[in-house]
């Protein structure tokens, strides 16, 4: 008995989590929140509060609120999430942002194994750090956005529904059922149908390269989807009773969808996403054409099927996306996530490849596997501790620190377009002690409380309350620019 080959099978475990240690968790907590980081963490952080208050009940759970008003823009997923990662790490900048990583980390170990089932042990190793080293996946593994979670779970179900369909009948079809619901799930809570197209293209893919629509009639990928589903429409029954009777922050899918004054922006989708993924998404050139078929990698027929199935799931994934009026290549994420398992299978074949085509493969590489690996590792980094600083000066913390100085602790701070805009400013009035309201559009603001209210080209909030209506109303405490926005500091109606 001799157990030399267990070491090696860890060592692909032990490099994966290392590069991703070295690209996603440097600085991750070291600026405040930007963009939309605070929206998401916000609501995490108040389910928390209220847990350690004894005052959480069911509804916060189903329908979570944003500075004491119902928040259903988006699925409560990531509020679970990051509220998990408080509980353990505090309600802070890094727990919020660990969810993104550990995301991260979760959808490269699946790649790896996905790739390792379809095309043998050596692609494992590759397709997992495709996933870490891809720079599309930096600017949101290290963020508290959604994308990186929903990105996870839709890779899950995606590979894993791929394996159900495309996969020959026999062992291990519970793990690509289960696998295709818990991604599903996770896809679905995280941020609603946003990454459904990535399952479309899956069962278009399986289509195409069955050539028959039988493959869809199965039990078991019936129960993938149906599951996810199920759940997906019980939350959304349980909060609309949750939030009856409260005027909660809502926004429809449609928002994103079709409108034709982007339709420019519609046709240049595909191409923009493609790009995004560089240098992963080369790959998808190389499973079709008359030399792969003619490669000893072409001649193992399912390591072959599974090749094409990834990157027609690729562009049938684009396709749907292109098909529904998505503009924003940044919401055409999900259509990477087959792209990873795939660099496990050139890479793995490379040695198989014809003269021609693995020169190709080199030069696209930069000279072999290892070379790119490293050079992205290194762009990781200095994408970390260089490029990504840069942005993170656009928070709103050091506004938010500056305010909450003038707001005596215990006070009463209402707002609505700052919050819209920057709610990492309320954010830092809460954690000094002040209590922030988001009162909605037409309600009567409380007289004995401070305002915090946008006054820039695209809102003009503070007119109505500082004297812009003809009257002076509240007294101006102080005036901050936070980005591209502009937010005035009232004190209480006189």
């Amino acid at each position: 008995m001799t157990g030399s080959p267990r070491p090696r099978a860890w060592l692909w475990l032990v490099v994966v989590l290392g590069v991703w240690a070295v690209v996603f968790l440097p600085r991750l907590g070291s600026a405040g929140f930007t963009n939309t980081e605070a929206h998401r963490a916000v609501p995490a952080f108040e389910l928390i509060a209220k847990q350690q208050a004894g005052t959480v009940g069911w509804s916060d759970w189903i329908a979570p609120t944003m500075f004491e008003r119902v928040y259903l823009r988006k699925p409560p997923g990531m509020t679970w999430a990051v509220a998990v990662s408080a509980s353990v790490f505090g309600s802070t900048e890094f727990s919020s942002r660990l969810v993104s990583a550990l995301s991260v980390l979760i959808a490269a170990l699946v790649s790896g194994l996905c790739a390792r089932r379809w095309f043998g042990d050596g692609a494992r190793l590759p397709a997992a750090l495709a996933v870490v080293l891809m720079p599309a996946v930096w600017l949101y593994g290290r963020t508290a956005e959604l994308e990186a979670p929903m990105f996870a779970g839709t890779l899950i179900a995606s590979l894993y529904l791929l394996d159900l369909l495309m996969m020959p009948k026999g062992g291990r079809r519970w793990m690509a059922v289960l696998g295709g619901a818990l991604g599903g799930s996770a896809m679905l809570l995280v941020k609603g149908p946003a990454g459904l197209p990535a399952v479309g293209g899956a069962l278009v893919a399986s289509v195409l390269l069955s050539r028959s629509v039988r493959v869809l009639v199965d039990w078991r990928l019936l129960i993938a989807l149906a599951g996810p589903g199920l759940l997906f429409a019980g939350w959304v029954v349980l909060a609309a009773r949750a939030a009856s009777g409260d005027d909660a922050i809502t926004q429809s899918p449609g928002a994103f969808l079709w409108s034709l004054d982007r339709a420019l922006d519609v046709a240049a989708l595909a191409p923009m996403a493609l790009l995004a993924g560089l240098p992963m998404s080369l790959v998808l050139l190389f499973p079709w054409g008359p030399d792969a078929a003619a490669e000893p990698l072409g001649q193992d027929e399912r390591a072959r099927r599974m090749s094409r199935a990834l990157a027609a799931a690729t562009l049938a994934t684009l396709g749907l996306f292109v098909a529904l009026g998505v503009s924003n290549p940044r919401y055409a994420l999900p259509a990477l996530v087959f792209t990873p398992p795939l660099v496990g299978w050139a890479v793995n074949g490379l040695g198989r490849m014809t003269a021609s085509r693995a020169r190709i493969a080199r030069w696209m590489m930069l000279g072999g596997p290892s070379t790119v690996a490293a050079a992205l590792l290194i762009a990781g980094v200095v994408y970390s501790v260089a490029i990504e600083p840069r942005v993170r000066t656009e928070s709103g913390r050091q506004a938010g620190r500056e305010i909450a100085a003038l707001v005596p602790a215990g006070s009463e701070v209402a707002a609505d377009h700052a919050i819209e805009a920057r709610p990492e400013v309320l954010l830092e009035l809460v954690r000094a002690g002040a209590v922030v309201r988001w009162m909605g559009t037409g309600t009567h603001w409380p007289t004995g409380a401070h305002m915090l209210a946008r006054d820039d080209e695209r809102s003009r909030e503070a007119d109505a309350h500082s004297g812009g209506s003809g009257h002076r109303k509240r007294a101006t405490l102080g005036r901050w620019r936070v980005h591209e926005y502009e937010v005035v500091l009232l004190g209480p109606e006189r």
